[in-house]
């Protein structure tokens, strides 16, 4: 979190994955499990194995979980993510499942700042997501409003216009195809609007979802 980050020179950092791709017992982990404290979540990594001691989700695609600051998390093999974060450059690794990095050698463990950084949230998680359905063809769940970002998935029917108006604003686009302004978006493009764009139109020639996230 910030107070932390500023004792150990680095920069906070929540998170939110939202699952796009998720194989049938695809699973993540989110914060520590019930009855699992720092003690023993150091035994466990003496030992070499952590699982236990993790809170595991099941996840399906088009779920989204929520990674306060200085939550333990991992994701399980096979799936496809999309990762929205502040904007940071620490990490501090606990554990690498005994993995190598590109070069051969084991990648650097930070056992200490992340023990000092660790925090047990009850926010973390899976969000269920508020959903406003309207009759205007536009629908959007709204899964984090707290926090240093706000996230959002939106659905158009094909031959909706929308107008975005000024501000931050990061879009990833999930499906579909049209105009965002003057521009051609298409499925798996990432836009990112700075607060200095002018108030742009989206045009869905078909049926369009978005990843939609604002700094707060």
């Amino acid at each position: 979190d910030a107070p932390t980050a500023r004792a150990l020179g680095g920069e906070p950092k929540a998170e939110a994955w939202v699952v796009l791709e998720a194989p049938p017992g695809s699973e993540l982990y989110c914060g520590l499990a019930d009855g699992v404290d720092a003690g023993a979540l150091r035994r466990a990594l003496a030992g070499g194995d952590v699982r236990a001691c993790l809170r595991r989700l099941d996840v399906k695609a088009g779920d989204c979980v929520f990674v306060p600051a200085g939550t333990v998390h991992a994701m399980g093999k096979g799936l496809l993510l999309a990762e929205i974060q502040q904007n940071s450059d620490t990490t501090y690794r606990l554990h690498d499942w005994n993995r190598k990095g590109l070069d051969g050698r084991p990648r650097a463990l930070h056992i200490e700042e992340a023990f000092k950084s660790l925090r047990q949230d009850p926010a973390a998680g899976l969000r269920a997501g508020r959903t406003i359905r309207s009759a205007d063809g536009i629908h959007r769940t709204i899964w984090i409003e707290e926090g240093p970002f706000t996230l959002q998935r939106m659905t158009f029917d094909a031959l909706k216009r929308w107008r975005l108006d000024p501000g931050c604003l990061c879009v990833g686009v999930l499906e579909g195809k049209g105009r965002l302004g003057p521009e051609i978006y298409s499925p798996g493009e990432w836009w990112l609007l700075g607060a200095e764009c002018s108030a742009r139109t989206l045009v869905a020639e078909t049926t369009t979802t978005l990843l939609l996230a604002t700094p707060r």
